[in-house]
């Protein structure tokens, strides 16, 4: 690997992991107070990221269950593989449902103005 190419590589990752410290250093309390009042909107990015567990855990299973001799036939493989890649459409997809919840104005909730 080219001296150059492992630079912008290790920058570019030292960039990633500084921006989930701060995240999580500066949002982990405000969302899990959400959470504890039922936000639509932290539920919302909590199931986005259990989707990103579960959806990441089946990914290529029949690879990861080969070394304990585990075989899945190729149907259940397959099966896997479609419900894998059809959940983590539901990633993305919970990430927007959670901005647009949050940024969305609140209605009236029958407190006179």
């Amino acid at each position: 690997m080219p001296t150059g190419e492992l630079i912008w590589s290790s920058a570019l990752l030292l960039a990633i992991v500084a921006t989930v410290t701060t995240l999580l250093i500066r949002e982990t309390r405000g969302f899990v107070a959400g959470l504890l009042r039922a936000q639509p909107a932290c539920f919302a990015a909590l199931i986005g990221i259990l989707f990103i567990g579960v959806y990441k855990a089946i990914d290529g299973l029949a690879r990861k269950l080969e070394p304990f001799g585990v075989t899945l036939s190729e149907a259940f493989n397959h099966t896997i593989a479609v419900i894998e890649e059809i959940g983590e459409l539901g990633i993305p997809v919970m990430f927007a449902l959670a901005l647009w919840l949050a940024t969305s104005p609140r209605p009236n909730q029958g407190v006179p103005a």
